[in-house]
This record gives structure tokens, sequence and C-alpha cells, in this order.
């Protein structure tokens, strides 16, 4: 194979690829999806150092068995100008193996008559490559992760990144010199302890960072010095960074005025997020694993009025959902909220297509928190002082007559479940609420594991686009007397499971 020196276009999974001995002769090779390195000669990086036509998607992988900077440094990565996408690829499963086991928790234990902790001699036996006769090479000749990843430089022109599994603790200075890079992805780099400088990275669009079990802290360094800090950037997702606690604010910089989608997922220990910084643009927010800052995200909500997809699971705290500012909301999927709050109520928001609610158990506002959301109304009214006073003096009226928060009557908005015209007085002198295009757009619904009674009556009949609905451990649910279901004309799938208390259709 190796002497097809004009070939231009080889199809072949990797596993087939890793086969040919010496593909570095394949000189006018344009496409390279995937190189594995061996340690074998005729199989090392060094292959690549005069395929300069590579172009498109590249994946080196296997990057531990690299031994040397020499190596590296002959792969001549910067020279390739024609890659637009590089995938860099350490062994996953031998640092797994090492400082953490399959439950992602650290290995503290030491091996019995041994002086090294157990996690540092599996990582030193699996980071051990061997030679052609399969003895294990002298670790002492192989360069630290940094000095591999620092001749890995890519070429100037490169769009995305993706770094699987590097065993380093840090990144080499070349990542904030990306000019044109519009997508980093940083995965499986355990020992990772720093994230690079990527504030000042003009065009990058995405970057997504997971399972990063080191990092502790997202400090001002990855912001830069300049005073706009991730200009272009649009998506933000982190995952599975199980030790991270403090994420820096921007202080008075200009932070993520683009951002459009955040995603913070299995986070557990992270105790505040730069709520204040992050913009009011976000349309797409999912929370999943939510630590102490899960106490913030209500606030955070009533700020978010462009917001189409919502996403909260595992919340700890309460979690108050302003269903009147959710305006533009779309997509809503809450599961496992200790205490839902559904302020103003799910009706009112007419662009919702697809509900689903898990697990979640249904709460009302206290007194307290019913004056705190209308305290930024009575500010406007009134002033800060007068309204604080105000709510100062309704909390000791309360106290001191003994009342129950159900017992009063607390101003609200009109517009909360209501239409505009609802408080006008019609020709006959009735007052008639006008529930107008309530839900209008809703065609998914799922609910599951509900301790509520529901009056699917006055809800679902109202639903005139609903096309799929899943009712699933709702244990309060009883039908025998309801014509809702059909009333609901626009239905194609539905779907019954746990429902105890049911005994036939209607």
């Amino acid at each position: 194979m190796n002497s097809l020196i004009s070939l231009r276009h080889l199809h072949a999974d990797a596993d087939t690829i890793a086969l040919i001995h010496g593909i570095g002769g394949l000189t006018k090779l344009q496409d390279l999806h995937e190189f594995r390195v061996k340690t074998e000669d005729g199989y090392r990086i060094t292959e690549l150092r005069d395929m300069r036509y590579i172009e498109g998607s590249l994946c080196i992988s296997d990057l531990q068995k690299v031994a040397n900077r020499a190596e590296a440094t002959q792969a001549n990565l910067s020279r390739k100008d024609g890659i637009t996408c590089l995938h860099l690829k350490w062994d996953r499963n031998q640092s797994l193996k090492g400082k953490y086991n399959h439950f992602g928790k650290e290995l503290s234990q030491y091996d019995i008559g041994q002086k090294e902790p157990l996690h540092v001699i599996l990582l030193q036996k699996n980071d051990m490559p061997s030679d052609i006769s399969g003895s294990i090479v002298n670790p002492s000749t192989l360069d630290p992760p940094i000095n591999i990843l620092q001749c890995l430089v890519p070429p100037r022109n490169l769009q995305k990144l993706k770094i699987f599994g590097y065993p380093g603790y840090s990144f080499p200075d070349w990542v904030q010199g990306l000019r044109y890079i519009q997508v980093i992805e940083i995965s499986h780099c355990i020992e990772l302890q720093v994230l690079p400088p990527m504030g000042q990275l003009e065009h990058l669009r995405k970057l997504k960072s997971y399972e990063l079990p080191s990092i502790k802290d997202v400090s001002s360094d990855v912001y830069g010095t300049s005073n706009m800090v991730f200009r272009s950037l649009e998506e933000l997702s982190f995952g599975s960074m199980v030790k991270w606690e403090n994420w820096a604010d921007a202080e008075n910089r200009e932070f993520f005025p683009n951002l459009q989608k955040l995603h913070i997922n299995r986070c557990y220990n992270l105790r505040e997020l730069p709520f204040m910084a992050l913009g009011v643009g976000i349309k797409e927010l999912s929370l999943s694993g939510c630590g102490s800052y899960c106490g913030t995200v209500s606030s955070y909500l009533h700020r978010l009025t462009c917001l189409t997809h919502l996403k909260v699971n595992d919340c700890s705290k309460k979690l108050i959902l302003p269903c009147q500012k959710l305006v533009s909301l779309e997509y809503l999927h809450l599961s496992n909220c200790k205490e839902l709050c559904v302020e103003g109520g799910i009706l009112c928001m007419n662009n919702l297509k697809a509900l689903h609610i898990s697990s979640c158990h249904i709460v009302g506002l206290s007194l307290e928190e019913h004056l705190t959301r209308l305290l930024s109304g009575w500010a406007s009214m009134f002033g800060e002082e007068q309204a604080l006073d105000l709510k100062s003096t309704i909390l000791q009226l309360v106290k001191e007559a003994g009342m129950k928060s159900k017992e009063i009557h607390l101003p609200v908005s009109s517009t909360v479940g209501l239409s505009k015209k609802s408080g006008r007085k019609r020709r006959d002198g009735q007052h008639k609420p006008e529930h107008i295009h309530i839900m209008s757009s809703l065609t998914d619904l799922t609910m599951d594991n509900l301790s509520q009674s529901l009056n699917l009556d006055n809800i679902l009949c109202k639903l005139s686009t609903l096309r799929s609905l899943c009712l699933h451990k709702i244990h309060n649910i009883s039908v025998l007397q309801e014509q809702w279901l059909e009333q609901i004309k626009s239905l194609q799938e539905l779907e019954f499971s746990n429902c105890y208390l049911l005994r036939k259709l209607p």
C-alpha cells in the first residue's frame, strides 16, 4: 500500500488504515480521518511528516505512545494548512485505570507492600508503551505530556479542536494563538487542573468542557486581559466536573455578549454562577445536578425573556418558575425537583410546544416569597425604601394577627393567567375572564410521577393542538366521569402507565 505514492483518496475505516506499514509514503493523500500512533517503526507519528496535503478532519489517537518532543515535532502539523478540524486523542482507559475507578471516585488507598499509592503504580504501568517484542519501554525515556502537546502545534487556519484524554496538568501556550478557531472541546482529561486562556479568541463560537474531575476553579486567567470576554461565543457547556467549586466573575468587563446556549450538567460542588454577567439573550438553558447555585436560578429566569428551551434536572432547592416572564418558552423539561413552584401557572405560556414534568414536588409560594416577588414592582412605583418598609409592615401585621399566607389577598399582575380584556365589564353587566389561546402551541405533554391531583377537565380539554400525551405514575388521577379525552381532537399518541386509580377510559 505504501507504494501508491500518487493516491489521493483512501476509503477505509480506522482499523484498516492502522494496518498499513509506512503510510507516510502516501505523500499525496488528501483524506486521513484517523491515524493511530504505535511504537513500532513504520507506525510512529513521524509518518505524518511529509503528508502535507491532508485536508478537512484529522484525528491522531494513542498519543501516549509518542516517546519524545522530537517525534511530535516531526509530525509537522503546523504546515498542513488544509486541516480545519483536529482531534488529539490519548487512551482514556489507561488514565481511568489509574487515578479514578469506574465510579469516578479517587483511589486513595495504598496497595499492600507498596511504597507508592495504588493509583500511581497503575498509572505508571499503563502509560508504559511496548516495543515490537512486547517489552516495556523505560518510562524515563518518555517526555511529559505537555512537552508532547507543545510540539503538536496546529495549522493557523484551524477551525475546530478536540482534545480527549490528555493526561497533562495544563495546556501549552499555542491554544491562545488559535486565531480562527470556532469550536473547542476538551474532555476526559482527568489530571487537567487549569483551563487554557480562551477568552480572547475572537472567533470562538462553541466551547465544551466535560469529564474534567481535577478542575476546581475557572479563574479570571481564562478570560484574558481585554475588556471583551468571549465576544463571539454562542454555546457554552460544562459537564461532569465533580470538583469544580468557583467560577470567577468578569467584574466590569463585557462577559459573553452573544451567548445563546448554556449547559451545566453534574457539577455538584459548584457554589455560584456569574448569572449577572451571563447576559439575558440566552435562548437555551440546561441545568442538571444543580449545586449550591440552584437557589439563584429562579431570579435569573426572571430576566430570560428570550428563553425558548429550559431543562432543569435534579434541583435540590426550591425552583420558582416565573411563567408570566417566560413568554417565549417553547420546550420545558423539569424532573427531580425537590420543590417546584409554578408562579402564574403554566397555562399562561402560550408558545409552549413540549412540556415534560417528572418526579417534581409542586408547592406554593410562601408569604415571604410572594412579597419578594412583588417587591420589584413596588420599588418602581413607590421607591426602594418605601417598598421595603411596606414589605416589613405587611409581615409585621401578619405576625401580630397570626394569619396564614393563604388568607391574605396580595395584588398580582393583570396579565397572569388572564387576557388584557379580562377585567373589562361586559355589556350585560357580568365579568367573565377570557382565557384566549391558552397554551395554543403545545403538541407534546408528559407528566410523570406527580403526587398532586389533576383536574384534567380544566386543563387538557383546552389543548387544541395536543398530539402526544403521556401520563405515568399519576397516583390521584380519576377519569371515571370526565370527558376530556374525547375533546382533544388532534391527539395522535396516548400513553397511560402506572395510574393505579384509573379504572376505565372515558
